[in-house]
């Protein structure tokens, strides 16, 4: 758990190499819960929609996922 004032945050680290970090599946859901809360910003739902659909397009995959997703569209 990390911890500001304001917020506790659940981490879950994974040891890549030899150092715990956070890895590439939390960081991209951490900038999905960021986006999340952006969602009022945006000039329009289409807008918003076209930021979410990118960031959901880095989500994070292996390479042979990543392969057959783009065989089935």
């Amino acid at each position: 758990m990390a911890s500001t004032a304001e917020k506790t945050l659940g981490l879950q680290l994974s040891k890549i190499g030899n150092a715990w970090t956070i890895g590439l599946i939390q960081r991209w859901w951490f900038e999905y819960e960021a986006l999340q809360t952006r969602r009022t910003t945006f000039r329009s739902y289409s807008e918003y929609r076209d930021a979410e659909n990118t960031l959901t397009e880095k989500f994070p995959m292996c390479a042979a996922a990543s392969e057959k997703a783009k065989g089935s569209r």
